[in-house]
């Protein structure tokens, strides 16, 4: 159950893309700025931030013997190469990630936008690359108010405006992951390459992953297995499909398709920790127990998280001891940082990541810990 929390500077795999989330421009409590994302003399070098050379996909996945997990690893380096005016993610923040990213290609306006660019630092394994993917908001004000809110391209830079105020919210450079900028349909995002939307550009399959047009106009990459759609149906309200595998579908076009015993309707269930659901015409049973982190269950009201998923069956966290909107906290005297990592309460010694110690930020009444050198 999620909601990506930014806290005071840094958002990821699908077609990139929670409700109550506080809002990047707010100011920062302790230093009284905007969030800018502005290189200050005091930002961290890349020398002074430890690699992170392993995969990050994996949050369960292990480096070598006795270090610290790649994902962890990454998530530290996108706070701990924050400028003093950037917005910070938190541990907790990054880690809510998990149970919103199968629904990334149900979501849109500022989950997207908030995944999009956590993809895009949690792939970077420099500070430079980690600021690179963000672009000055401060740059994107006329351009703003001229675009009179909403989704935007400015080149290769997606820009999320304020529908309401017109003033910029966030601005992901799509170039920094070799993508491209796609805006159509009054939305945008980054992607691989320009298509045309709504089927009438062939999708292919390289094994589950399928490569589709997004509404946007530019083509993305979605893990079929992992992947979930929400679709709307009265009464009921909101039914979840989850898929298995990429195949043909009823259109003859590659889609993410479920791969079980034939069924009829449109069905929902949890089985156990298995979320069952009919897909085309076919089951889909996804083992939530087996899926990462580990410690998750098939949740039959899922709560937390966009407007967009909540009251769909998901995998997640099932009663859970910590929560993705608890404060995290820093011991001073060792540098270490407790937060919430979805499933189970965790703790990460900053110095065991080569970090000098840690330290707190108080955003919107919520304490945020962060690695620094």
């Amino acid at each position: 159950m999620t909601t990506l929390l930014w806290a005071p500077a840094c958002s990821s795999s699908d077609d990139t893309g929670s409700s109550d989330i506080p809002d990047s421009g707010n100011t920062n409590a302790e230093t009284g700025t905007k969030p800018g994302n502005e290189v200050d003399s005091s930002a961290p070098t890349d020398s002074s931030v430890p690699d992170v050379k392993n995969d990050v996909s994996d949050p369960d996945a292990n480096g070598d013997s006795g270090s610290v997990d790649p994902y962890v690893a990454a998530c530290a380096r996108i706070d701990a190469c924050a400028t003093a005016t950037s917005p910070l993610i938190g541990m907790n923040g990054c880690y809510s990630l998990i149970t919103a990213k199968p629904f990334a290609s149900s979501l849109f306006g500022l989950e997207l936008a908030q995944l999009e660019n956590l993809r895009c630092k949690l792939a970077a394994t420099t500070c430079t690359a980690v600021r690179a993917c963000d672009k000055p908001t401060t740059d994107y004000t006329t351009f703003c108010q001229t675009a009179e809110g909403g989704n935007h391209c400015d080149g290769n830079v997606h820009v999320l405006c304020d529908a309401n105020t017109f003033a910029p919210i966030m601005a992901t450079d799509c170039a920094a992951t070799g993508e491209i900028c796609g805006e159509a349909n009054f939305q945008a995002g980054c992607g691989k390459t320009a298509c045309e939307p709504y089927n009438t550009t062939i999708n292919s399959c390289a094994g589950n992953v399928l490569t589709s047009c997004a509404a946007y106009g530019v083509t993305r990459e979605i893990d079929c297995a992992a992947n979930n759609d929400v679709i709307y149906v009265k009464p009921a309200g909101k039914k979840t499909l989850a898929t298995t595998v990429c195949g043909a579908g009823t259109d003859g076009n590659k889609a993410c398709l479920a791969d079980g015993a034939d069924c009829t309707g449109l069905t929902q269930r949890c089985d156990g920790t298995v979320l069952e659901t009919c897909t085309m015409g076919k089951l889909a049973r996804r083992d939530c127990a087996a899926q990462s982190p580990s410690g998750q269950g098939c949740v039959t009201a899922l709560t937390d998280g966009p407007d967009r998923i909540q009251g769909s069956l998901a995998c997640g966290a099932v009663n859970p001891p910590c929560h993705e909107t608890d404060n995290e906290t820093c011991d001073v005297a060792t540098g270490t940082i407790g937060f919430c990592a979805l499933t189970e309460a965790k703790t990460l010694d900053c110095k065991s990541l080569g970090y000098t110690g840690c330290k707190t930020t108080t955003v919107n009444g919520r304490v945020t810990a962060a690695c620094f050198q």
